[in-house]
């Protein structure tokens, strides 16, 4: 199959689907050629349909999907309501963020994410190496799961990740303060967005180091938040100071490339 990219966004699928789907990737023995999924906005699946297909996903060298993208669906599970789907929902997300040898941009917005499926993100992550790009925009992510997060960013040196979104999650400046500690570790970071939260004074100061200690920082946005304006301007001044540095090398890197050639 020369199919690359399959969008069945908005289609209001039903449990039978997702799973239908999942048992064919799981029963596929001849590689894909499958590299973008898009399930967003597939409301009626409930959060045990989704994690079946991605158990499916995870150690599966038949099905290369590199971009995983699940917006706007149901992935509220409790342990004390469901304890089933909480308990499917969370061991999927850990084995396909351990397992998985090609998801590189994983998108879970405004999926009513809360304390459960943070944890299993965090835990994920702890021996997660190809993932680039994570979309946590408009959940509710609690304290344990950020601190399950950055438990991995501080463990695994091999977490490759360069663009973070947690905008509009209701962080407090102690969430946000306690996040920007774990992204110090990411050496590949590039952007990270915190917008819409209410990060204020601590939060401010400790982005405002980051940016400068990581070099490779390019953006950052802070809008809508309580962090002083001066504090803004710092930031934003130092990224545009990464960029300019990050270009000027790259010139001195090509120059002696064509050295080299005309050697």
């Amino acid at each position: 199959c020369l199919l690359q990219e399959l969008n069945l966004s908005d289609n209001q699928l039903l449990d039978k689907h997702m799973e239908d789907m999942a048992s064919a990737f799981k029963l596929e023995h001849r590689k894909l050629s499958l590299q973008v999924l898009n399930l967003a906005g597939n409301q009626k699946c409930k959060p045990f349909a989704i994690a079946t297909l991605l158990c499916s996903l995870a150690n599966n060298t038949a099905v290369p999907i590199n971009r995983l993208i699940l917006n706007n669906n149901d992935m509220e599970v409790s342990k004390k309501t469901n304890s089933a789907a909480y308990l499917q929902l969370t061991k999927a997300i850990v084995a396909l963020m351990s397992c998985s040898k090609y998801l590189t941009h994983l998108s879970l917005a405004n999926c009513r994410i809360g304390k459960e499926v943070m944890l299993a993100v965090g835990e994920g992550l702890f021996k997660n190496t190809k993932l680039q790009s994570l979309n946590m925009r408009g959940n509710r992510v609690k304290m344990n799961g950020i601190k399950e997060f950055v438990r991995s960013c501080f463990q695994n040196n091999k977490i490759a990740l360069r663009s973070v979104d947690f905008s509009q999650n209701q962080l407090c400046d102690q969430g946000g303060y306690l996040m920007c500690k774990g992204l110090k570790f990411l050496k590949h970071l590039e952007s990270c967005n915190f917008r819409g939260n209410t990060l204020a004074e601590e939060s401010g100061d400790i982005v405002s180091l980051l940016v400068k200690e990581n070099r490779n920082l390019l953006k950052v946005n802070l809008e809508l938040n309580l962090i002083k304006p001066q504090i803004l301007q710092e930031i934003e001044k130092q990224c545009k100071q990464n960029k300019a540095d990050q270009e000027k090398y790259q010139i001195v890197k090509m120059r002696r490339e064509l050295r080299g050639l005309r050697k």
